[in-house]
């Protein structure tokens, strides 16, 4: 079966608020699309382009050209190799993959008649806890913020890498004042410390209720701290193809990783990673950057479907976004899964619709 033609729009909703500020950029707008593909048979699977925001666009629409020209009149059986060679090219081809990948298996679940999350070897009704991203502002704000709003998860993350160390210390030290003892923090940093500067002022905390989320920008410099700091790591975008989370099993310095399948570009390759993790007793947080409810329901059907017990938490990627989030189910409390009824065709005719 061929694919005769690729469509795509754009999607760029809003944050809400002011944005939202990690180390490496502030988020204001979303600069993604929307990917149709439509095969001989009128068949259609539809996905969306995550592009990753420390990407230049320049070089995410470049790599995204060639990709689209390349598969004009190919059969779909071409695509799962073709993306496999594209991801190996880096981060700026992985949000298109990451999109056609995500077509990819909602042609093949459509076929099935099966969901997304049983495609990836999830059961039916999985789900996941989520949990609370804090944007990097004042301390007392982000302590408000637990106040109001975070007694309903187990575990709550806080982007940090905005100023000094010394503030960072400081958020970290005002977000746990006002936890709860069972309540778990993931102070992220998004790589923005030197091995140096982490080992320097991340002792300064002892806290058993606190895990420091990605100190530094590699995983060799994240395994080195790892291996010299007395307190958990979680290794997240150093953790760049699958060939870094065997290093991870093997290494067994991680305290738990993040699996982001827009970072990977592919929910096979997270499933393997997932799975591997999963057996290697790895506690895996499963997500992926902010998006729209397609890429969010991707991610979290890989999430999803891991073993009981494993993945620490997801998150609705939608929930700083101005866009609907109804591919998304919370039937308990602090539980998400994806939607078993996603109409995406419907989606991208909605907002197709909205470009014309």
């Amino acid at each position: 079966m061929r694919i005769i033609n690729i469509e795509t729009i754009p999607f760029e909703p809003c944050f809400t608020g002011g944005g939202y500020a990690m180390s490496f950029v502030i988020q204001n707008t979303l600069y993604d699309q929307l990917v149709r593909i439509t095969l001989e048979d009128g068949s259609q699977g539809v996905g969306e382009n995550v592009r990753w925001p420390a990407v230049p666009m320049e070089e995410a629409e470049a790599a995204e050209a060639e990709m689209i020209e390349a598969l004009k009149g190919r059969p779909l059986a071409d695509l799962a190799g073709l993306i496999q060679t594209w991801c190996a090219q880096g981060r700026p081809w992985r949000g298109l993959c990451f999109a056609l990948d995500t077509a990819y298996h909602h042609l093949i679940s459509q076929k099935l008649g099966v969901p997304l999350v049983s495609l990836l070897g999830g059961p039916t009704e999985g789900d996941a806890q989520t949990y609370l991203s804090l944007s990097s502002e004042a301390p007392d704000d982000m302590a408000e913020v637990v106040r109001s709003k975070g007694a309903a998860f187990a575990v709550i993350q806080a982007k940090l890498g905005i100023g000094e160390v010394s503030d960072d210390i400081d958020r970290v030290r005002a977000v746990l004042n006002v936890m709860t003892p069972d309540q778990l923090l993931l102070a992220d940093f998004n790589g923005a410390l030197s091995v140096e500067q982490a080992l320097t002022h991340l002792g300064e905390l002892d806290d058993p209720r606190l895990i420091w989320e990605e100190p530094c920008n590699t995983y060799d410099e994240n395994l080195e701290l790892a291996r010299k700091l007395a307190a958990p790591l979680m290794f997240d975008q150093s953790m760049i193809d699958l060939e870094t989370y065997v290093r991870a099993v093997e290494d067994r310095a991680a305290h738990s990783v993040v699996i982001k399948p827009a970072l990977l570009g592919s929910l096979s390759a997270s499933r393997t990673a997932r799975d591997m993790c999963a057996t290697a007793s790895i506690k895996m947080r499963i997500d992926g950057p902010w998006c729209g409810q397609i890429g969010a329901w991707a991610a979290l059907s890989v999430a999803a479907g891991s073993q009981p017990g494993r993945v620490l938490a997801s998150i609705d990627l939608t929930e700083p976004i101005e866009t609907p989030s109804d591919l998304i189910v919370r039937n308990w409390p602090n539980r998400i899964a994806p939607s078993l009824t996603a109409n995406l065709v419907g989606i991208f005719d909605d907002y197709l619709l909205q470009c014309q």
